[in-house]
């Protein structure tokens, strides 16, 4: 016989949350059995689910962006190993470089006009 395990309503929140374009999930009873072990309070629970959205942003901005993002760790790896302490760098604008760039490309082709 199988039972259903029943989770936490703050872990319900934390997994549904998990944006696969983003990193896979992994197994939901892992991840929970770890949210187990690290949850020792509700602000516990807030700070992880905080973190993760705060991470999933960057992640997705970077995306957006075209740049390299590291994928998220199955969700149980990131509770153990305490992911939510990391800090995802930004997306870098390429627009000053850019401007810069084409700039630079007006005069040189300026400059080959004139002579």
């Amino acid at each position: 016989m199988k039972r259903k395990t029943l989770y936490s309503q703050d872990f319900e929140t934390f997994w549904s949350m998990a944006d696969a374009k983003l990193g896979s999930k992994g197994s939901k009873k892992d991840a929970y059995a770890e949210w187990l072990k690290m949850i020792e309070s509700t602000e516990d629970a807030d700070l992880i689910i905080r973190a993760y959205q705060s991470q999933a942003e960057a992640k997705r901005q970077l995306q957006q962006a075209g740049q390299f993002f590291a994928p998220f760790p199955h969700l149980n790896r990131y509770i153990r190993d305490e992911r939510f302490d990391d800090e995802i760098e930004q997306a870098v604008s390429n627009t000053n470089t850019s401007k810069a760039r084409d700039v630079s490309r007006a005069d040189e082709y300026r400059q080959y006009l004139e002579h």
